[in-house]
C-alpha cells in the first residue's frame, strides 16, 4: 500500500513508462516518430460494441424445382445441346440440364436468420484519418551496439624468465566498448564506436554516403582497408586474437607501422549482384587515403598521405554472413574469394613502408578458412618508381631516423633497409545442428591455425622478399617487445566457440596458444630463449 497520494502518482507514471512500446525491436532500433520514412505509430480505434445475441429461429423447409420449357424472362434462352434444355430457376433463365431433370423437385433444409432482441441503435465509429505513406528509400533509424569481452588468461612457462613481457595468471577484459549505427536518409549513414579499456578512446567515427552500391565514399576514422584480418570487426573474430603480423596491446611484438584504423577517406563498392541468393562473380574495392598516424592522431608531421588499396572478388557470389569470421550461416554452396591489397606511409621512424598481402577465403556448410601473406619493406623514400607517394628523395621526414654502418665504407652511415613479412592459415568447422529441442539452437564450432611472423630482416638485393641474400646483416633481438628490431615466431593455435543462441553476439571462446621463438634474445642482462608465452585463453563475448 502507498503511504501518501503523492507517492501512488509517482508508481502509476513509473508503471507506465515500463509498459512495453507497441512496435519496440530487440535490436535497439530507435524510429523517430512521424520522421519522414519512420514507421507511424498504431493508434487503435474503439472498439464496436458486441452485438446482443438473439434467440434462435426454427429451420424450415423449402421446395425447389427445375422448371423447363416455362420462360419467364424477356431475355432470350441459351442454346442448348442435343438432349438438354433451358432451365428456369427463381423465375430467370439458368444453365442448361438434361431433358430428364425437368421436373425434378428436391426438399431443401433452410436456415432461418435469428431475429434480433430489440436494442438501442449504436453509431457506427468514424473510419480513421489516412496516414501518408512513409517515403520510400528514406528510412531513419537508429541502432544502439556494444559489447565486453572479459575472461581469464593462464600462461605456462615456455623457457627462461625475463621481466618485460606479462607473465601472471590473471582476470583480463579484453575489450569493452559501445556505440550506434545511424542512418539520416537512404544516402546518409553514420558510425560511432568508443573503446573503453584501459582508457576511452575513440575506434570508430565515420559517415558514409551511400550514393550507389557501386560507389561509395566514408570519412573520418574507420579500418584501413588493407589486411583480411582487419575486415572482421573484433566481434566477430572467430579466433581471440589476430594472427600474429597484427596488433595485440602490449602483449606482443607487433609490426609496429601497421595500425588497424586511422584518420581519412575512402571510397569502396561492389560491383554485380552481392545478394547471397545469387552465384555470380561480385568485384570489390576500396582505396582510401589516410593521416598515418594510427587512431586518434590528427597531425600528419611528414606531410605524407598513408595509401591503402585492396581489391577482392568473390568467386561465387558473395556469402551469407560475410561479416563473420565463421560459417555459422552454413552456405548451402560454396563460397570463394580471393584478394590483394598495397600499402604505403612514411612512418613515424621516417621509414618509407611499402607493401602488399595476397589472401583467399572459403566457406561452405559450415566450413571456414582463409589464408594470407604478408610482406613489407622499410627504408627511406626513393627518387623513382613509387617514391613519389612518400613525398620522393626530397622529403627529409622519409628518410630513415635510424641508420647503420656502410659495410663497404664503415664511417659513413646508410639508413636501415628491412623487411617484415608475416603469413596464416586457419581451419574452422561449425558442427552440424543437433535436432534435440534444448540444443536447436546452440552452435558449437572447432578452430585452429597456424601463423608466423618475421618483423625484422635486413633488406638484401639479391633475395628481395624475405631478406636472406649475402648482403643481408645478421641483427640479434635485444629485447621481446621492441618493435624496431623483433624476433621471429611461429605459433600454433587451437580453440573451440560455444554459441548458446548460434549468433555471433553471444559465445564462449577457449584458445590455446603453442608459440615458439626462432631467435635467441641476446640482452644485457643475458641471453634468454623462452618466455611464460604458452597460453591458455578463456573468454565470453557478449554484445547488444
Amino acid at each position: 500500500m502507498c503511504r501518501s497520494r503523492s507517492v501512488c502518482v509517482a508508481l502509476a507514471i513509473a508503471l507506465l513508462l515500463l509498459l512495453p512500446i507497441p512496435g519496440a525491436r530487440a535490436d535497439f532500433r530507435v524510429y523517430e516518430e512521424n520522421a519522414p520514412g519512420s514507421t507511424p505509430p498504431v493508434v487503435a480505434s474503439e472498439p464496436a460494441p458486441a452485438e446482443t445475441p438473439s434467440e434462435p429461429a426454427a429451420p424450415r423447409t423449402e421446395l425447389r424445382c427445375t422448371v423447363c420449357d416455362g420462360a419467364t424472362c424477356e431475355a432470350a434462352a441459351p442454346t442448348c445441346a442435343e438432349g438438354e434444355q433451358a432451365s428456369v430457376v427463381d423465375g430467370c433463365w439458368s444453365a442448361c440440364v438434361p431433358v430428364a431433370q425437368c421436373g425434378r423437385c428436391e426438399i431443401y433444409l433452410v436456415e432461418t436468420p435469428p431475429e434480433p432482441i430489440d436494442q438501442p441503435v449504436m453509431p457506427e465509429p468514424a473510419p480513421a484519418a489516412p496516414v501518408a505513406a512513409a517515403p520510400q528509400g528514406d528510412h531513419r533509424w537508429l541502432d544502439l551496439t556494444g559489447f565486453v569481452q572479459p575472461g581469464f588468461i593462464y600462461r605456462e612457462d615456455g623457457g627462461e624468465e625475463v621481466s618485460r613481457p606479462p607473465q601472471d595468471d590473471a582476470f583480463y577484459l579484453q575489450r569493452a566498448r559501445f556505440g550506434l549505427r545511424t542512418q539520416l536518409a537512404w544516402w546518409l549513414r553514420a558510425r560511432l564506436e568508443v573503446e573503453l579499456v584501459p582508457s576511452p578512446n575513440l575506434q570508430d567515427g565515420f559517415v558514409d554516403l551511400a550514393l550507389h552500391p557501386a560507389f561509395n565514399v566514408r570519412g573520418g576514422q574507420f579500418i584501413v582497408p588493407f589486411l583480411r584480418a582487419f575486415s572482421f570487426n573484433e566481434v566477430n573474430l572467430a579466433f581471440l586474437d589476430r594472427p600474429l603480423y597484427t596488433p595485440l596491446g602490449q602483449d606482443r611484438t607487433v609490426v609496429r607501422y601497421l595500425a588497424p584504423r586511422d584518420i581519412g577517406a575512402m571510397v569502396f563498392g561492389m560491383v554485380g549482384d552481392p545478394s547471397p541468393g545469387s552465384h555470380d562473380p561480385v568485384f570489390e574495392y576500396a582505396l582510401g587515403a589516410f593521416v598515418g598516424r594510427g587512431p586518434n592522431v590528427a597531425v600528419n608531421s611528414d606531410g605524407v598521405l598513408l595509401w591503402a588499396l585492396r581489391l577482392q572478388l568473390h568467386v561465387l557470389g558473395v556469402p551469407e554472413g560475410a561479416s563473420a569470421e565463421s560459417d555459422l550461416a552454413r552456405n548451402e554452396t560454396p563460397r570463394v574469394s580471393v584478394a590483394t591489397a598495397a600499402y604505403s606511409n612514411c612512418d613515424d621512424r621516417g621509414n618509407w613502408n611499402r607493401g602488399f598481402t595476397v589472401d583467399t577465403e572459403f566457406r561452405f556448410i559450415g566450413l571456414y578458412a582463409s589464408a594470407g601473406f604478408v610482406w613489407f619493406r622499410n627504408g627511406r623514400a626513393d627518387s623513382d618508381g613509387l617514391g613519389f607517394l612518400a613525398g620522393g628523395g626530397d622529403n627529409a621526414q622519409c628518410q630513415g631516423a635510424v641508420r647503420i654502418p656502410d659495410p663497404s665504407n664503415p664511417s659513413e652511415q646508410l639508413p636501415l633497409d628491412f623487411v617484415s613479412r608475416g603469413a596464416h592459415l586457419q581451419i574452422h568447422y561449425t558442427i552440424p545442428e543437433i535436432d534435440v529441442d534444448i540444443l536447436r539452437d546452440m552452435d558449437l564450432e572447432l578452430l585452429a591455425r597456424v601463423d608466423w611472423v618475421d618483423p625484422f630482416a635486413i633488406y638484401s638485393d639479391s633475395d628481395p622478399l624475405f631478406g636472406t641474400g649475402p648482403e643481408a646483416a645478421t641483427f640479434q633481438p635485444s629485447d621481446y617487445v621492441d618493435s624496431d628490431n623483433g624476433y621471429d615466431r611461429w605459433r600454433l593455435t587451437f580453440g573451440l566457440n560455444y554459441f548458446p543462441t548460434g549468433h555471433q553476439t553471444l559465445r564462449i571462446g577457449l584458445n590455446y596458444f603453442l608459440q615458439y621463438e626462432l631467435e635467441r634474445v641476446v640482452a644485457s642482462t643475458g641471453t634468454y630463449r623462452g618466455i611464460k608465452n604458452d597460453v591458455l585463453w578463456l573468454q565470453l563475448t557478449a554484445a547488444l
